[in-house]
């Protein structure tokens, strides 16, 4: 259904289309790639930060059937949200029921064995990232015919928030490469 939605607001898009996500977000821009490519429209490249490439297994717990408590507890584990939010019971309800989506949308996703695409593929990883490990990353190189970079940074799962010039000048180079 998300991909869906984002193919439809891309469809009235002037080409060249490139993609970027992170965490759930690369898988996602990864689906979205693979749908494009039967399209008029083919994604010219792929960035995705701190996930294990989609054809590896599992390697995370289901947290998002979890009563509120532990949820959150869960969620705090990877880092990257500030205190703030975790003592405002006004935000949390709002955030919550985001979250509990995104994290089933994670836990539900499912392989399947695609094509390798026929763009580059960029990927990033966290050196202290216990939820996307280098090698995991690294595994993104299957998923492309093309030229595949990986580019370690350092930080956790959410080091993007702090190299975020880096990123975008990585991403500026990537697509003047093109």
């Amino acid at each position: 259904m998300l991909c869906k939605e984002i193919l439809t607001s891309l469809a009235n898009r002037p080409a060249p289309i490139a993609l970027w996500g992170h965490s759930l977000g690369a898988w996602v821009a990864y689906e979205v790639a693979i749908a494009l490519r039967v399209q008029t429209v083919s994604p010219v490249w792929l960035g995705v930060a701190a996930m294990p490439a989609p054809q590896l297994p599992k390697q995370f717990e289901a947290i998002s059937h979890l009563p509120d408590q532990p949820f959150c507890t869960a969620i705090r584990a990877f880092g990257g949200t500030p205190d703030s939010l975790w003592q405002s019971p006004e935000l949390l309800a709002l955030i919550l029921p985001a979250l509990r989506r995104d994290f089933a949308l994670r836990e539900g996703f499912q392989w399947k064995n695609h094509a390798p695409l026929a763009i580059p593929i960029t990927a990033w990883s966290g050196s202290q990232d216990r939820w996307a490990s280098q090698s995991e990353v690294d595994a993104w190189g299957k998923c492309t015919t093309a030229n595949f970079e990986h580019i370690l940074l350092d930080g956790g799962h959410f080091f993007p928030f702090e190299n975020s010039l880096s990123i975008l000048q990585q991403i500026e180079n990537a697509l003047d490469s093109i």
